[in-house]
């Protein structure tokens, strides 16, 4: 009989879900106006204004999102700002906010911002990466949209349009955003990573690793572009540079799960199961709400011969991710692989009826059945 590890066994899906980082911070604002005695209209000190200046503009990127709320709102609440440079408080704000995950007051504050100055492109901009932080691709394409609009010279908004037309599945307006980007800024590491992974979701491997290697060239301390460079080396069959970029990757960034679950399926791939489970183990201990780090260990679990160990996996991704299709197609053959026909047929079921454009789910049920049939 013809096992489902058929299939799993040569399974090595690499998560490449990198997002643009929120950019667009505004600074410039106009201090408080200082009467003749000295204080500030509102009665405060000039060295209380102007700290909260410094907090709210934060050029340095040197201070804690609370710290910069506190600025800022005391700058909206002097009643001194121009309507300009109160249109910039609250989009500072706003930053402050969104770092926190705080996406609701962080829009409102946008949307004041906006309000008061409606040509203003970074709110838009900004304003994006929270919809798109939401789950609201079409909001934020619209956002920014209208930074663009404003200001077409805005590399920040091409590129991060481009992600969101990436999330949406729309990869040829991804990638002419991101060569927008990288036309206007030929030094922008962050464009030419994410063309790569326009690149890659298309399947052209080449260029993807062309891109990702000029963005190492432009930020060597870039973990996500030798982590996804080794992704598409991985996707062309070429293991010994995979495993090098995910070795650089960790190295960078000794905290990055997806980047030791990607090391595992290279060594998996390489037959190098027990170096691949120490991988995935370690992928589970820094990320133990990832699915995918469950399905990965599971299958090499499996491949091992340990079906319970993998069974535990398989439900735990379940547990975590109910909709993940991938869960339950190795589920599925596991139980195929027990002589569970009925049990992989539902879960093959359940994997067709999440992803109905899989035909490996068609495929596999169709043997299950067979199996149960004979």
């Amino acid at each position: 009989m013809i096992s489902g590890l058929r299939m799993a066994a040569s399974k090595a899906i690499i998560a490449i879900g990198i997002l643009a980082t929120v950019d667009g911070f505004a600074a410039g604002l106009a201090g408080a106006q200082q009467s003749h005695d000295g204080t500030s209209q509102d009665g405060t000190s000039p060295d209380a204004t102007r700290q909260d200046r410094v907090w709210c503009e934060n050029r340095q990127r040197a201070f804690a999102p609370d710290v910069r709320i506190k600025g800022c709102t005391a700058m909206i609440e002097a009643g001194t700002l121009t309507r300009s440079d109160l249109a910039v408080s609250y989009n500072n704000r706003g930053t402050a906010y969104q770092e926190q995950r705080d996406l609701d007051h962080a829009i409102a504050d946008y949307d004041e911002a906006i309000k008061l100055h409606p040509a203003y492109a970074p709110a838009y901009n900004n304003r994006g990466n929270a919809h798109q932080a939401k789950g609201d691709i079409d909001a934020a394409i619209a956002d920014y949209s209208e930074a663009i609009r404003f200001d077409f010279n805005f590399v920040q908004a091409f590129n991060n349009r481009g992600k969101a037309y990436q999330i949406k599945g729309d990869i040829d307006h991804a990638i002419a955003d991101f060569n927008e980007a990288i036309k206007l800024n030929p030094d922008f590491a962050l464009a030419f990573v994410n063309h790569g992974d326009a690149s890659l979701l298309k399947g052209d491997l080449n260029r993807a690793i062309a891109d990702y290697s000029q963005g190492i060239a432009l930020d060597p301390r870039s973990a996500s572009a030798f982590n996804n460079r080794g992704t598409a080396y991985g996707r062309k069959g070429d293991f010994d540079h995979a495993v090098v970029d995910f070795d650089q990757a960790i190295r960078l960034d000794p905290t990055y799960a997806a980047a030791f679950r990607n090391r595992g399926l290279s060594y998996q791939r390489k037959d190098d199961l027990d170096q691949a489970l120490m991988d995935y183990n370690e992928a589970v201990r820094l990320d133990p709400k990832d699915a995918q780090n469950f399905t990965s260990r599971g299958n090499a679990v499996q491949a091992k011969g340990d079906l319970d160990g993998a069974l535990k996996d398989f439900n735990e991704a379940i547990r975590l991710d109910p909709k993940y299709a991938g869960a339950f197609q190795n589920r599925g053959d596991l139980h195929e692989a027990k002589g569970e026909f009925e049990a992989a047929i539902a879960d093959y079921s359940e994997s067709i009826r999440i992803n109905p454009e899989n035909p490996n789910g068609y495929r596999a049920r169709g043997f299950a059945n067979f199996y149960a049939a004979n």
